[in-house]
């Protein structure tokens, strides 16, 4: 498994951006025109690029199943088009997408081969960025999930202000269940989406809003599978054991 740091150019954000690539790397005779599945991975609103390859076993996982993992940085923007800040939602939703694809031509461009992932503040950017993007990204695997129109910001409005405006998220385009509504009416075919939350997280009660908003739909469209972990919270042993389930989910399996 090859590991690099890489360091571009973004023209949406306008600044110099880093993220960590995993990419396998097989043993001869080298195959000249194997594509890689891929993982965009997502880190959690205290984190950065490193976090994942510096709190869990992603590498060993990845290495297991043949698997591309990206894992870019985005501050604390949650992953979205900020009200006062930044697009890092077009960011990372499409123009990493490419700019990733352009410097390494393995990675696969097929939808059904690309996953998008996270915990906590990314498991939400995961989620919005999978339903804003329904072509590219094929799957969603969400741990410790909520919308953010169901947190309570009564005492944290500048916060709220300056990533999600003063509209209400349950009617807008940083809303979970807005898009999600909105990406229904479209017909277009949604990603899956496996998601968890362990039994002890402050969360739970939110990600159990976004289990009754997946479900609530007949014949399953999203493909949903829904994980709460007895005895876990918000923490990284119940977010490494998720991500293994996830690519079980997935059908990714360990390579001999």
């Amino acid at each position: 498994m090859a590991l690099m740091e890489v360091q571009f150019y973004s023209k949406v954000l306008g600044m110099d951006m880093c993220a960590y690539v995993l990419m396998p790397q097989p043993k001869e005779p080298y195959p000249p025109e194997k594509k890689y599945k891929t993982l965009w991975l997502y880190h959690g609103g205290s984190g950065d690029h490193t976090a994942w390859l510096r709190e869990s076993r992603i590498e060993a996982y990845a290495r297991e199943r043949e698997l591309a993992v990206v894992m870019p940085g985005v501050h604390k923007s949650c992953f979205v088009n900020m009200n006062v800040g930044m697009r890092y939602g077009d960011f990372v939703g499409r123009e990493l997408v490419e700019i990733m694809r352009g410097l390494f031509p393995r990675l696969s461009h097929n939808r059904e081969d690309n996953f998008v992932s996270g915990l906590s503040n990314g498991g939400y950017g995961c989620i919005h960025v999978g339903l804003t993007n329904p072509d590219i990204y094929g799957a969603i695997g969400a741990f410790s999930a909520g919308d953010k129109a169901d947190s309570d910001f009564s005492h944290r409005q500048k916060e709220k202000w300056v990533l999600f405006g003063d509209g209400d998220l349950d009617q807008n385009e940083y809303g979970l269940k807005s898009v999600g509504r909105k990406l229904m009416a479209s017909g277009v075919t949604p990603p899956k989406v496996y998601h968890a939350c362990g039994s002890n997280d402050p969360w739970l009660y939110q990600n159990n809003l976004m289990r009754d908003f997946f479900t609530s739909y007949p014949g399953d469209p999203f493909h949903y599978q829904y994980d709460v972990l007895e005895g876990y919270g918000h923490q990284w042993e119940f977010w490494d054991l998720e991500i293994q389930k996830f690519f079980d989910y997935l059908g990714l399996e360990k390579k001999k």
